[in-house]
């Protein structure tokens, strides 16, 4: 089953090369009918692009010396093995993450001495920030009805205080996954839902974190858009990406049980996530993250029908949204969850403003809870975590609630499907509440 119908585009509407992502025609995303209008409007998103590039590089300048103790306990010492063995580092299990991620640290020594080792191993993380904010702009600019959007989309991910955080300040690499989920997403609104699927398997071949876009996958698999058989795709990837590490000798034990070692790696039913578990005391850890399992095997599943019923999965703004509520669905139920794992879903917020103005509300609310998060670390934010955790309870409610009435009436309009007052008045109301109770 199609996604999106394909219609035959010009040469002109249809961008194809990497040099179309600054083009005029690709951020605009649509034409003027008055040359000036036109000429306006182009030059008015490439001033955005331009000063919201740069600032984001000052951005990141200012923030290259920070380190954390993820930083010096581990990012440092794999970059040092990677460095002092070069290739052969490969055929050790020197880091807790997959091959992918040896790859680029490999990679990156070869610049050793021209910078410093946690600026190369922020680049990784740059690299891909730029390419999430890419995807963005692409994505929003497949919708020919906004004119301002794409330029404000790669301007929006790419100043993201959370993505800011995430690269910049803690030099984690939540955007290289991130960024094959946003592939995947794009592939599949352009009808292309097998690699769409590859898109899914690469980013799961980097980190784990990937299943969480995993509900909307298998709805597809329920609609027959994509045959259950693909989904041997995933651990044919997952071999593929890692079979250079195999070869020079990482023994196959260690890549194919990466996952299971970092579930185990810490007992804690919330790693300082703004998610449910945040609010469970750790003493339940056992039945907690076996309750968690459960509970969000039901919930995906029960997301996974109700979208694969969708009478109009095939409209980006609805795909997107469907991303957007897996995406904060999964970390939200599951257990075991980090501060920064709700990066992706931060990220697709942005898009889905960008294509409904009215969920502007939604992405500046997950901008609040994830920077609360990543404060918290601090010590500075830490009272506000519970808020955090009821307002991104309320988003995902009232996502869920949108794709929902989208999925059951695509004509429903949007002033009842989702009342951007509602959610704010809502929002603020559940924080007075929390915090007069605290």
């Amino acid at each position: 089953m199609a996604l999106h119908s394909k219609t035959q585009l010009s040469p002109i509407e249809a961008p194809t090369t990497f040099l179309s992502l600054i083009d005029r025609r690709f951020l605009l995303g649509a034409y003027g009918s008055q040359a000036r209008i036109h000429m306006a409007v182009a030059w008015l998103a490439r001033t955005i692009v331009t000063a919201s590039f740069i600032a984001g590089l000052a951005c990141r300048y200012v923030a290259l010396d920070q380190v954390t103790s993820d930083t010096t306990e581990f990012l440092l010492p794999w970059y040092e093995f990677a460095h002092s063995h070069g290739l052969a580092s490969l055929g050790h299990t020197f880091t807790d993450y997959t091959p992918f991620y040896s790859y680029l640290l490999v990679t990156a020594t070869a610049f050793h001495g021209l910078f410093e080792p946690w600026h190369l191993i922020k680049g990784i993380s740059f690299i891909f920030e730029f390419g999430c904010a890419l995807m963005a702009a692409r994505l929003v600019a497949s919708d020919k009805e906004r004119i301002y959007s794409p330029s404000v989309a790669f301007a929006a991910v790419w100043l993201a205080p959370t993505v800011l955080f995430n690269g910049a300040v803690w030099g984690q690499s939540d955007a290289i996954w991130t960024f094959f989920i946003l592939l995947s997403v794009y592939f599949i609104s352009r009808d292309r839902p097998r690699a769409g699927l590859v898109s899914f398997a690469v980013g799961f071949s980097v980190k784990a974190q990937a299943i969480f876009l995993s509900p909307l996958i298998f709805a597809l698999v329920l609609r027959r858009t994509i045959h259950w058989l693909w989904l041997a795709t995933i651990p044919i990837v997952y071999l593929a990406v890692a079979a250079p590490a195999w070869l020079l000798g990482q023994p196959l034990s260690d890549i194919l049980t990466v996952y299971f070692n970092q579930a185990e790696t810490y007992a804690r039913l919330s790693m300082n996530a703004a998610n449910m578990w945040l609010l469970v005391p750790n003493r339940f850890y056992g039945p907690g993250v076996a309750a968690g399992m459960a509970i969000a095997a039901a919930a995906g599943l029960v997301f996974s029908i109700v979208a694969a019923r969708a009478k109009d999965l095939r409209k980006l703004e609805h795909l997107v949204a469907a991303a957007a509520v897996s995406l904060l669905l999964m970390p939200f139920v599951l257990p075991k969850m980090h501060d920064r794992y709700f990066y992706a879903f931060e990220v697709m917020a942005i898009i889905l403003a960008c294509l409904k103005p009215r969920f502007s509300v939604v992405a500046i609310a997950a901008q609040i809870n994830g920077v609360i998060a990543y404060l918290s670390y601090y010590g500075i934010a830490a009272p506000l975590m519970g808020p955090a955790v009821i307002g991104n309870g309320w988003i995902l409610l009232q996502l869920a609630l949108y794709t929902h009435r989208k999925a059951k009436d695509p004509e429903q309009p949007d002033s009842v499907a989702f009342s951007p007052t509602t959610f704010a008045v809502g929002a603020i109301a559940f924080w007075a509440i929390y915090l007069l109770a605290a």
